[in-house]
Order: C-alpha cells, then sequence, then structure tokens
C-alpha cells in the first residue's frame, strides 16, 4: 500500500513539473528554451531550463529575446525592445512625401520634414549645413540665401541691421547731455535684440540647409522626364502595299 501510494505522489510531482515547464523563450536567432520563467525584469528574463527545475538560475538580456510563450498560451513579444528602454529609430526617407513639387519654400517644406532626422541622412549634400552656419555667423542672413532662401535670409539680415543702428543711436543719445529718459533702455533691448537675432540666424541657417538638403534628395528620387516624339514610318498593309503610318513616341527617363 505503501509503495502505491509513493507511486501516485511521484506521478503528481512529474505532472506538475511538466506543466510548469511549459514556457519557451524565442530568442532572435530562432533558438527555442523550454524554461520556467522565475522573473521578468525591465532589461532581462530569469529562468530555469526545464531539465534542470532545481539547477542554477539563468539571465537573457531582453534585446536577445523575442518573444516569450507562457504556459497558459499568452505570449510577451519584445521585437521592438531597445536597451535603455529606448524606442528604435523610426526609419529615415522609407518614403518620399507624395506631393512634393519643384520650388517649395522652407516653411512648406517643415510639415514634411524635421531638421532632427539628418542624422539618419545619407544623400547628396546641397547646401552644407557648416558653410550655412558659418556664412550667418559673418553676414546673418547669408547661410539662408546660399541654401535657396533669399526672402528669409533678407528678413534676419534687415532684423540685424535694424537692431544695430538702433543700438547705435541709442547710445549716442544716451551719451548726450540731455539724453531721453528711454534711450539707455532702448540701446539695453536693440543690443540684446541684436545677439538675439544673430544667434537664430546661425541656428535657422543650419536647420534651413538640412532640411532643403532631405528635400531634394527626395525630389531627385521622384523626378523623371517625358519625352513625346511624333514620327513617320512606313508600314505594310497587305494588299494596299506598304503604306506612310504617323504615330506618337513615348519615352520615360527615371
Amino acid at each position: 500500500m505503501r509503495k502505491i501510494i509513493l507511486l501516485i505522489f511521484g506521478l503528481f510531482c512529474a505532472a506538475g513539473m511538466d506543466a510548469a515547464a511549459q514556457d519557451v523563450i524565442t530568442r532572435r536567432n530562432g533558438e527555442d528554451i523550454k524554461a520556467v520563467i522565475v522573473e521578468v525584469t525591465d532589461d532581462a528574463i530569469k529562468y530555469k531550463r526545464e531539465n534542470l527545475p532545481d539547477g542554477p538560475l539563468f539571465t537573457i538580456s531582453k534585446a536577445d529575446v523575442l518573444m516569450v510563450t507562457y504556459s497558459d498560451g499568452s505570449r510577451d513579444v519584445f521585437a521592438d525592445y531597445m536597451p535603455g528602454g529606448q524606442a528604435p529609430a523610426p526609419a529615415a526617407y522609407a518614403e518620399a512625401p507624395a506631393n512634393l513639387r519643384p520650388g517649395m519654400k522652407y516653411r512648406e517644406l517643415l510639415q514634411y520634414y524635421d531638421y532632427r532626422d539628418y542624422r539618419n541622412f545619407r544623400g547628396y549634400e546641397r547646401f552644407s549645413p557648416a558653410l550655412a552656419g558659418l556664412c550667418s555667423f559673418l553676414i546673418p542672413g547669408m547661410g539662408q540665401m546660399i541654401s535657396g532662401e533669399p526672402g528669409r535670409g533678407l528678413g534676419y539680415l534687415g532684423g540685424s541691421a535694424a537692431c544695430y543702428v538702433t543700438f547705435v543711436l541709442s547710445c549716442v543719445s544716451a551719451s548726450g547731455t540731455g539724453a531721453p529718459y528711454y534711450a539707455t533702455t532702448l540701446a539695453l533691448v536693440s543690443g540684446i535684440g541684436f545677439v538675439v537675432v544673430n544667434v537664430s540666424s546661425i541656428v535657422d541657417a543650419v536647420r534651413v540647409a538640412k532640411v532643403k538638403n532631405m528635400y531634394y534628395s527626395d525630389l531627385d528620387n521622384l523626378a523623371f522626364n517625358v519625352d513625346l516624339t511624333p514620327y513617320v514610318d512606313l508600314a505594310y498593309a497587305g494588299a494596299a502595299g506598304v503604306q506612310p503610318v504617323a504615330g506618337l513616341s513615348l519615352r520615360l527617363s527615371f
């Protein structure tokens, strides 16, 4: 009787072990690990192997795991997991905006492009962001002008010139006798404005160059030429013999 009880107890233990060992860890290389999941942390999974339930505790990084299938059939997928909890960066230029057209201005392009995506840019640089920033450092607005935005550049140049002239006139007025009470304040405000406009011009010039480079790269990828050429040829028309035939030749160049 005691042997029967021990046998039944052993069967129950074995069944319990089988039920507990239904978790499957699928690695990114396709390998399946049959395991007992002990703990899932923010960046790792701790488990014991199916055939070693009393053995050592293993740890695997979530970056190496594609998914985990639990004994109840539920799954956790870690395909998009990145170390540090960061989501993977979206692919840049997977598809160019469909409604691009030649001659678009920077303010229009802002709804399609973000200068921050330029770190993924692999196309031809028509405009140098570094050169644009340097030009705007020397002459406010010049970087925008050489990047195909003359109107925007003239705006920065005019703003900088206005602040500078106001600053000089205010300083001259404040240094004289009987100077207006507002001369010192106006000089301070215009001086700060001059610095702000110049710094903004440098930053903006770099962004304009980056956005325009992305725009022209996508525009070149979308561009194609259509050549429609009339022609006259001779065609065999059976009993009627050879007759002249007119037509059009269409050629597409991508």
